[in-house]
């Protein structure tokens, strides 16, 4: 019998929003970063449940890693 984790139903939407983000971002459309920011807040949310604080701290920083890149492109077409 397998025995379901209250948050299974977190692991496929992590898994298509790191996947959409990542194409998003690799066809240069500034969306997959906010949608990398959605990803890497659930996997922050799961993180801490699991008590995993190492994947907390990364994922967090790659969200202000996410934050900082939506700035620097939008200061770019500004500037343009």
């Amino acid at each position: 019998m397998m025995i379901v984790d209250e948050e299974t139903w977190i692991q496929p939407i992590i898994l298509m929003t790191g996947v959409i983000g990542a194409v998003l971002n690799a066809k240069q459309i500034i969306y997959g970063f906010h949608i990398w920011i959605a990803c890497n807040l659930l996997i922050v949310y799961s993180s801490i449940r699991h008590v995993q604080y190492g994947m907390t701290a990364l994922y967090a920083f790659y969200t202000i890693v996410c934050i900082y890149g939506i700035y620097m492109w939008k200061k770019k077409a500004v500037s343009q």
